[in-house]
């Protein structure tokens, strides 16, 4: 997808919350993702150079820095401890870090700044509590990976074969990502191949069907960033991969113009 449009789906994604022309305020973007820049390196700077904007990146790096870019470093209290079931070791890991984001929200909001939009890496566990920290901010997902024991980046060597128990671990390894997906108001996409997208794109269609209206969503925006960034109108239609491989870029005019000047 190109930069120019990724600032503009921010920018539409700020005005659905703000509910004015954006040109008459500030509009406040915090990402969020522990290491940094990360994935967010280019459409924080691009948004940052913008007087008008104002942009927060909450992250666990201390190092570095974005021209324009307030960096807003937290900390879990804690990792997650050796006697928890290995299982939800990566889930309690998550909840962590969600916590610390948590605290972080509370102080940006002591400071006055209360975002327009969230956009953070799913997984992790930082954006797990933004809906309760910013529930009037549109929360943008970027979904990275979905994980499977079979047919992904677990089982490529025959000579480690998985057990059951790995099975069961990795399975449980999608907690925070599902939570996520029912959290955020828009996702992107980013896996690797089109048949590691079916089962996250199975659960967000159930998810949004139970949350949206499905055919208001289709005369607007569109609501997925697929494969390869690539925007697809009606993203869990049946030819969607179809779809997917025919939709490199975002299509003129694929959402409202909002007023940039």
């Amino acid at each position: 997808m190109l930069q120019s449009d990724f600032v503009l789906l921010l920018l539409f994604l700020a005005k659905e919350t703000v509910g004015a022309n954006l040109s008459d305020r500030t509009m406040r973007i915090l990402f969020l993702h522990p290491n940094f820049p990360a994935q967010f390196r280019h459409v924080a700077a691009a948004l940052a150079k913008d007087s008008r904007h104002q942009v927060v990146f909450g992250t666990t790096r201390h190092q570095g820095g974005l021209p324009g870019v307030q960096k807003a470093v937290y900390r879990p209290s804690r990792e997650a401890r050796q006697e928890t079931h290995h299982y939800v070791r990566p889930l309690e890991s998550a909840a962590l870090q969600g916590q610390a984001v948590y605290r972080l929200a509370e102080q940006l909001k002591r400071r006055g700044f209360v975002p327009d939009v969230v956009y953070g890496h799913s997984g992790w566990g930082p954006t797990l509590f933004i809906k309760d920290s910013f529930p009037t901010a549109q929360l943008l997902g970027y979904f990275e990976w979905f994980y499977h024991a079979h047919g992904s980046d677990a089982d490529f060597d025959p000579r480690e074969p998985l057990t059951a128990d790995d099975e069961a671990r990795i399975r449980l390894k999608n907690a925070p990502i599902l939570i996520d997906l029912y959290s955020c108001d828009r996702l992107e996409e980013a896996l690797n191949h089109p048949e590691q997208m079916s089962a996250i794109r199975a659960k967000a269609r159930e998810t949004i069907q139970q949350h949206y209206n499905l055919s208001q969503l289709r005369k607007d925006s569109g609501l997925c960033l697929a494969h390869q960034l690539a925007w697809v109108y009606e993203p869990f239609q049946s030819n969607v991969e179809k779809e997917i491989q025919s939709h490199r870029r975002v299509r003129p005019g694929s959402f409202p113009k909002i007023g940039l000047a």
